[in-house]
């Protein structure tokens, strides 16, 4: 995946531009950070040890942001990188499904 990019550069129709725009107000509104509030509803937030260092840094900043409304927050860390973490959802018979449901289940 690391030379995926640069073996298939983005397209102006595919690329992060395209998509978010260069303009700040639209990352604003498109960013779940800015909408944190009492009404929040509970988080289950997992984290792969071995992906990108950008989202390990937006993780780490949006717990900062979080924590003053849920102070019991706490991240389950996975050793897998960023493929692997989202695929892993895609198989039903995936033991994180049942950590998922009994979370939301005792989250009513």
């Amino acid at each position: 995946m690391k030379n995926y990019l640069e073996n298939y550069p983005p397209t102006t129709e595919s690329d992060y531009l395209a998509t978010w725009t260069n303009d700040p107000d639209v990352w604003q509104d498109a960013s779940p950070i800015y909408f944190l509030n009492n009404n929040t509803p509970p988080f289950l937030i997992y984290v792969g040890d071995k992906t990108y260092e950008s989202i390990k840094v937006s993780n780490e900043r949006f717990l900062t942001a979080l924590q003053p409304i849920q102070p019991n927050v706490t991240p389950i860390h996975i050793n897998k990188s960023h493929i692997p973490m989202v695929l892993q959802y895609f198989w039903p018979w995936n033991r994180r499904y049942d950590e998922i449901i009994n979370f939301m289940n005792t989250k009513k």
